[in-house]
């Protein structure tokens, strides 16, 4: 059955190129599916590695000037001679604790 098959295809094949029924093969460039990944898909690719590079480049360098100044904040409020460095007094020490235990008995029962 399948020679039969394969032999009247071929028959029919010869019949249509004798008789000029068959049009001719025409020299042309067949541009298939993998054109998107041959082509297409690595320009896509690189385009959007440049384009993330420049975003991640931007927030890297907007993330390290916002930590250096907090750094900076910080050792100028915290340090040994800051402002906030200077040991507080008992007294001034015990008024905030207070303060804070009674804001947070506030909140505790609202």
């Amino acid at each position: 059955n399948q020679l039969q098959l394969l032999m009247f295809s071929a028959a029919a094949f010869i019949f249509l190129i004798k008789t000029g029924l068959y049009p001719p093969e025409l020299r042309s460039v067949n541009l298939d599916v993998d054109w998107v990944y041959r082509r297409a898909l690595p320009r896509v690719l690189q385009r959007a590695e440049q384009i993330s590079g420049r975003v991640v480049a931007a927030f890297r360098s907007t993330v390290q000037k916002g930590l250096s100044s907090s750094v900076g904040f910080i050792k100028t409020h915290h340090a040994p001679n800051g402002v906030l460095g200077e040991p507080w007094p008992i007294g001034t020490a015990s008024l905030w604790a207070a303060v804070l235990l009674v804001a947070y008995l506030l909140l505790a029962y609202l």
